[in-house]
C-alpha cells in the first residue's frame, strides 16, 4: 500500500520545529504542574531544574574565560549571550558594581510562557547562579515578566545584599555543581 500526502503544501497545518515543540511541551508541563500542585510548588520544581542547569552554565562561562568567575561586564554579556543562543531577546540596560539591569523582548519559551510564570524560575535561577558564582551573592528581581502579561521582561540582578521584595530571589555562591 502506497499512501502519501503533501503535508508541506497544506498551509492550514501548524508547523513545529524541534525548539518550538520543546518550548510548547515545557509550557504545557508547566501549566499542568501549576494546575495540579499550584504556582509555588510548580515554581519549586522548575527551580530545582534551573539551579542544576545554572550551576553547569555558570561553570562553563567561567571556564571559557579561564577564571573562577566573571567580571560584572563579562557576566552581563554572558547572560545576554546565553539567552540569545536560546532565541531570547535580552539586552543590557545598565551595568555597574551594584547591579545588572536587562530587558527582554522575546522569551525563549515563546508564546508558551504566557500565564506560566513558574517558568520564570529558569531565568532567575540561571542568572542568579551565574552572578552568585562570580560575585558571591546575587538577588534577581523579575520586575516585569512576559509570563505575567507584561509586554517585556525587566530583570535586575543585584550584586549587593538587598531587602527582598515579592519578585526577588537570593543566591549565594557555593562550591558544588550539583543541587
Amino acid at each position: 500500500m502506497n499512501i502519501s500526502h503533501d503535508f508541506e503544501a497544506d498551509k492550514k497545518l501548524v508547523s513545529r520545529d524541534p525548539a518550538g515543540f520543546f518550548a510548547e511541551m515545557l509550557g504545557e508541563l508547566s501549566q499542568v504542574l501549576q494546575e495540579a500542585v499550584g504556582h509555588d510548588d510548580a515554581e519549586g520544581f522548575t527551580t530545582i531544574i534551573a539551579a542544576r542547569m545554572g550551576n553547569r552554565i555558570s561553570a562553563e562561562y567561567s571556564a571559557s574565560q579561564g577564571a573562577d568567575g566573571l567580571s560584572v561586564e563579562a557576566l552581563a554579556a554572558a547572560m545576554v549571550h546565553l539567552k540569545s543562543k536560546l532565541e531570547g531577546g535580552f539586552s543590557i540596560v545598565s551595568v555597574d558594581d551594584e547591579k545588572i539591569v536587562l530587558r527582554n523582548s522575546a522569551c525563549p519559551f515563546g508564546k508558551h510562557v504566557v500565564g506560566r510564570p513558574s517558568l520564570c524560575a529558569m531565568t532567575s535561577n540561571v542568572f542568579g547562579r551565574m552572578a552568585a558564582d562570580s560575585n558571591g551573592y546575587a538577588a534577581v528581581d523579575l520586575e516585569k515578566a512576559i509570563a505575567r502579561g507584561d509586554a517585556e521582561c525587566l530583570v535586575t540582578v543585584h550584586l549587593q545584599p538587598q531587602n527582598i521584595s515579592q519578585h526577588m530571589r537570593e543566591y549565594i555562591s557555593r562550591d558544588d555543581t550539583d543541587v
